[in-house]
Parts: structure tokens; C-alpha cells; sequence
């Protein structure tokens, strides 16, 4: 599974906000994917009216695949939500029309800007995937990862748990565990 450091999901947005000025309704869609970790035709089903601030700041995710009933209320962080919530508001009807080829042909565009080449990590599901990682990271258990996602099945968010080993490394390193490792003398 393919996902971006959290400094290449930044710098990719940034591409993008430069890239999409004129087209509010694929930054929204980017936003969505990025901070909310939205697939991509489920930013086409999301309006303005499914942005709320209260319990917290978050939208609503008609989510496309999820068998259970509710719509999954996703927090966003506060500029994120505000932002969105403008670029959202903005594009109007014109959400419905997000494109995954376009998508993907502006994520390209956008990992060429920010040097990233490899092509396999530069589709727009590859936010979600970010997204996934970055909750997993924060502590967040599975269940609460999936519900998040909107998936039904646990075995659907078990597929993040598939982490890079130099992730694996880093995060040893900093713990008490790596620590308290004996080392050998000599």
C-alpha cells in the first residue's frame, strides 16, 4: 500500500492550492481526501450544509461503500475545516463533477512541481491512505480508524496496518522499549 510522509501530503497540497485556483471544486475534492480522508466520489456527494462546528469542527461523509447505517462525522483540523468549508461553498453544484482522471492528472502535475517522482504514490486515493496512517499514528485504535473511514469491516482498515518498515524503525527508536536494549560490549 502506497502512502505520503506527512511532509509530502503538505507540500503536495500546497501544489495543488496553486494549481486548482480556478477550479474550486478539485481543491475542495483534494482537501476532503487529504484532511478528511474522503474517497474520491464521496466529495462529489458533500455540500456545504454537511459542515458543522459543533461537537467540533468536522463534515458529514455520505460514505459509498459503508453497509451500516449513519453518516460518519469526520473532525477536521480548524483551518482545514474553514478552508474547506469555503472551497466547498464555492464550487457549489460543480462537486458533482470532479473527474478521477483530472484528479490524478493534477496530483502528477502537482508531484512534479514538489519532486515527487514515483508515479505510484500520486493518485488522489493515496490521501486516503495518508489519512489512514496519520490517524493510526496519532493513536487512534482500528475501530475508531474505521469508523472514521466508513468502513463496515475491520479487515478494510487492517490493510493500513501494513506500515513501511523504515516507519516501523523511527518509531521503535523512540521508544522505551529501543531504549532499554542491552548493547553488546565487547
Amino acid at each position: 500500500m502506497k502512502y505520503l510522509s506527512t511532509e509530502e501530503a503538505d507540500a503536495l497540497m500546497h501544489a495543488l492550492e496553486r494549481l486548482c485556483r480556478r477550479v474550486p471544486h478539485y481543491l475542495a475534492a483534494f482537501y476532503l481526501m487529504r484532511y478528511a480522508g474522503c474517497r474520491i466520489g464521496e466529495t462529489r456527494l458533500v455540500s456545504a450544509r454537511d459542515f458543522t462546528a459543533h461537537p467540533f469542527p468536522g463534515v458529514s461523509i455520505i460514505t459509498l461503500k459503508r453497509r451500516v447505517p449513519g453518516t460518519p462525522r469526520v473532525p477536521l483540523p480548524d483551518e482545514g475545516y474553514e478552508r474547506c468549508q469555503q472551497l466547498v461553498r464555492r464550487a457549489g453544484d460543480r462537486m458533482r463533477s470532479v473527474d478521477r482522471s483530472r484528479a490524478r492528472w493534477l496530483m502528477h502535475w502537482a508531484g512534479d512541481i514538489v519532486g515527487i517522482s514515483d508515479r505510484s504514490k500520486l493518485h488522489p486515493h493515496v490521501f486516503r491512505h495518508t489519512r489512514a496512517i496519520e490517524f493510526l499514528r496519532a493513536g487512534l485504535s482500528i475501530p475508531e480508524v474505521a469508523r472514521l473511514l466508513g468502513h463496515a469491516e475491520i479487515r478494510s482498515t487492517m490493510r493500513y496496518l501494513d506500515i513501511a518498515p523504515v516507519d516501523i524503525y523511527h518509531r521503535l527508536k523512540e521508544t522505551e522499549l529501543w531504549r532499554n536494549t542491552p548493547s553488546r560490549s565487547g
